[in-house]
C-alpha cells in the first residue's frame, strides 16, 4: 500500500559576519525534503525527515548572498557561483568532445554511434545556456542586518 508524499520543511538563520565591513547581516535558509507517509506511519516519516533536514542543516550552504551594509558577496560566494558555472561549462566541453568523437567512430566503423553522438551535441547548448543563468542569476537569499527580523 503506497501512501501520499508530503514535503517537510525547516527555515534556518544563517549568521555572516562581513569580513569587508564587520557587519553581521542573516538571510533565512529553507531546508526541504519530502517522504512518502503511508497510514501508521506517520511517526517513522516524521523521524526521517528530521534526520534529513538535520544532515542538511549541517552541510555548509552553498547560497551566494551579499552584506545589506556594503553590498559585497559574502566570503566564498563568487568562488562557489565560479566553481558552479566552471562545471557546468566542463560539462558542456566534455559532451562535445564525446559528440565529435562518436560521430568519428561511427564514421569509421559504420554503426549507429551517430544517434548517441547526436545526443551528447544537443547536450551542449542546453548545459551552456545553464552556466548563462548560473552566472547571471541574481543572488539566492534576501539578506537583513542581524537582530532585524523580515517582514512577515
Amino acid at each position: 500500500m503506497t501512501g501520499a508524499r508530503t514535503k517537510f520543511s525547516r527555515t534556518v538563520v544563517e549568521r555572516v559576519s562581513c569580513p569587508r565591513c564587520a557587519a553581521l547581516y542573516e538571510y533565512d535558509r529553507i531546508l526541504e525534503t519530502d517522504r512518502e507517509v503511508v497510514p501508521g506511519g506517520e511517526a517513522a516519516a516524521v523521524h526521517a525527515a528530521e534526520i534529513e533536514l538535520e544532515r542538511q542543516q549541517t552541510e555548509s550552504a552553498m547560497a551566494i548572498v551579499r552584506c545589506p551594509s556594503c553590498h559585497k558577496f559574502a566570503p566564498g560566494a563568487l568562488g562557489n557561483r565560479l566553481t558552479m558555472v566552471a562545471v557546468t561549462l566542463g560539462g558542456a566541453a566534455i559532451c562535445a568532445a564525446a559528440a565529435v568523437g562518436l560521430l568519428a567512430l561511427a564514421e569509421a566503423t559504420g554503426r549507429f554511434f551517430w544517434v548517441l553522438a547526436l545526443l551528447a551535441a544537443l547536450a551542449v547548448p542546453v548545459l551552456l545556456l545553464l552556466a548563462l543563468v548560473i552566472l547571471l542569476s541574481p543572488t539566492t537569499h534576501k539578506t537583513r542586518l542581524a537582530g532585524t527580523r523580515a517582514p512577515a
